[in-house]
């Protein structure tokens, strides 16, 4: 390592070791708006920017150097088009080895700060000949990218507030091509805060594009503006290559009261994957009022049989059935996981899997009980031993905490709004998670662990005494009393209108409206959460470890021993 006049101290985090600089200094970047040149330049100056969410994340960044010139839209556009300034670059990366130390934390903050920069970099830096540049460089790679992310977040925050419409091809870039999920997610909002009417011949291309997800985008984009002659401009993609596709237009052009769109629906009944099917015939009871029995397998005998009803009351009913529009806001047509696997782990971890097990987020979070993905991407994790909600991002940044109960459980109901339970005090809350305040409040007359929001605005609430449905007037609807021996720790609707209950003694039950048990699975360990995905199948999550079961009650994986598993979602 390079030595300067008296002695100091090794690089070690680079975030803590900026907070020594003491120059200030002023590097320009690329000028152009979001659809501008394809060059930049970090060499002229250029006048101070108004303050804004990105700049003073920029200047945390930088450890107070705060004329640091940026734009949002220009950071936005760099990353996407991965420009860069490549002998800009080489300059910087020989002054990381100056013998002035100035100099190199110069060359240290502009790199940390730069949009772009190609891994090429890091491997090229790995063989230079001076160690302070391998050292610095390296630590520079390992650092960037969850500030990058931070960066792009508050660049994204701030075109949307300026409604910045000319980033929206930038943002469709971002939004197609990033796999950091709390950037997708935002790209996605922003997305929707910036299209207007006039990006309506834009959005048409979209719907042509290769990429089924980005079909799907533009069809609901098209809605959101309210598109002329609508229906005609999503026909095509009713019958789309892609069954999610179809069905998510199908339900968008349903609700325009597009009756062609039954017959989509109809159709993705017999789908193989169990998801679209189920939600397909969701749909299609809600908005008609007319079910025809429950699915089983896509081959099955049954499915065939619901297949074969809806068809024929099709071909008489489909133009004169009186629609319940518009669809009910709290019927669930998304899955906040798409396919993938959250956990936490008691006291200590919550672990989100895709759909082939791979882990993509690991938290180490200490005290957590349970987890929940919210719609902008996020967790929504409880501590019942630490008495605290908090949401937290997929990097491990608490957006918000609230304090001072032993909560047993937490779900969004929307983006302010939570249900909790509180077992020591026997109660049911909805809380607006801005303010902290007290929306809706339930005491029962034992220890409730579950409680979930239904459909039709009732909630469900499970514990030690058993499982009850309650009207938003405190009214009990419905109730199921508790008779195992055990503690009730799980009460979850499913898409059928059965109810799916765990006990601790490994008994998981789906219960129908008359109290009989409709389907039983029982485990010889403790049971501490039990799921029911929308493709039939259960999950379990017991003593040690995972695992789920099939229709057939056959399992089909499980990971392997833990720490004992407090929750389990898709």
């Amino acid at each position: 390592m390079k030595n300067d006049i008296g002695q100091r101290n090794a690089f070690g985090d680079l975030t803590v070791c900026m907070m020594f600089l003491s120059s200030i200094f002023s590097i320009s970047v690329i000028s152009s708006t979001c659809q501008g040149r394809q060059t930049a330049t970090l060499k002229e100056p250029r006048p101070a920017l108004v303050p804004t969410a990105f700049q003073d994340e920029l200047t945390q960044t930088l450890a107070g150097h705060s004329n640091l010139q940026i734009r949002p839209e220009d950071y936005l556009h760099q990353v996407v088009r991965g420009i860069e300034d490549s002998e800009q670059l080489r300059r910087l990366i020989v002054q990381l080895g100056s013998e002035s130390y100035q100099q190199r934390r110069i060359a240290e903050a502009t790199l940390f700060s730069l949009p772009v920069l190609p891994e090429e970099y890091r491997t090229s830096g790995a063989a230079n000949n001076d160690m302070e540049i391998r050292f610095r460089l390296n630590s520079i790679f390992r650092n960037r990218k969850t500030r990058k992310t931070f960066l792009l977040r508050k660049a994204l925050d701030d075109i949307a507030k300026s409604k910045l419409n000319s980033c929206l091809e930038d943002c469709f870039l971002l939004w197609e091509n990033t796999q950091t999920g709390s950037v997708k997610s935002q790209a996605y909002q922003t997305i929707f805060e910036l299209v207007s009417p006039s990006n309506e011949a834009q959005l048409m291309k979209k719907i042509a594009s290769e990429k089924p997800a980005t079909r799907n985008l533009a069809a609901n984009l098209l809605v959101s503006i309210n598109a002329d002659h609508l229906p005609k401009k999503l026909q095509g993609l009713l019958v789309d290559s892609s069954e999610a596709n179809r069905l998510s237009v199908a339900i968008l052009l349903l609700k325009k009261n597009h009756r062609p769109a039954i017959k989509t629906l109809i159709s993705l009944i017999g789908s193989p994957d169990r998801s679209i099917a189920f939600r397909a015939e969701a749909v299609l009871n809600a908005a008609t009022g007319v079910t025809f029995g429950r699915l089983a397998g896509p081959q099955s005998q049954q499915t065939k049989e619901v297949l074969k009803l809806w068809n024929e009351w099709s071909t008489t009913q489909i133009d004169t059935v009186q629609l319940r529009l518009p669809l009910k806001k709290t019927m669930q047509l998304t899955n906040r996981l798409n396919g993938n696997t959250l956990i936490a782990i008691n006291q200590s971890t919550v672990i989100e899997f895709d759909a082939n097990r791979n882990e993509i987020v690991r938290l180490d979070i200490p005290g957590v009980l349970g987890a929940e993905k919210t719609d902008d991407g996020n967790y929504l994790c409880f501590s019942f031993s630490r008495q605290w909600i908090r949401k937290i991002t997929p990097e491990g940044k608490v957006l918000w905490e609230l304090k001072g109960e032993k909560y047993n459980n937490a779900m969004p109901l929307g983006p302010e709004t939570i249900l909790v339970t509180i077992g020591p005090r026997s109660l049911t809350r909805e809380i607006n998670s801005s303010t902290g305040k007290t929306v809706w409040e339930y005491k029962s007359p034992w220890w409730p662990n579950d409680a979930f929001r239904l459909k039709n605005g009732n909630t469900l609430i499970g514990g030690k005494g058993g499982i009850v449905e309650v009207s938003p007037e405190k009214k009990v609807i419905w109730e199921y009393k508790n008779n195992e021996g055990a503690t009730l720790v799980v009460a979850k609707p499913t898409n059928h209108g059965t109810i799916l209950a765990g006990w601790t003694n490994g008994l998981a039950r789906e219960i129908d409206r008359a109290g009989k048990a409709t389907w039983e699975y029982r485990t010889n360990k403790l049971l501490s959460d039990v799921f029911r995905d929308s493709n039939g199948h259960t999950l379990f999550a017991e003593d040690m470890e995972i695992f789920e079961i099939d229709q057939d009650k056959k399992i089909i994986w499980r990971t392997p021993k833990r720490s004992k598993t407090a929750s389990v979602r898709r």
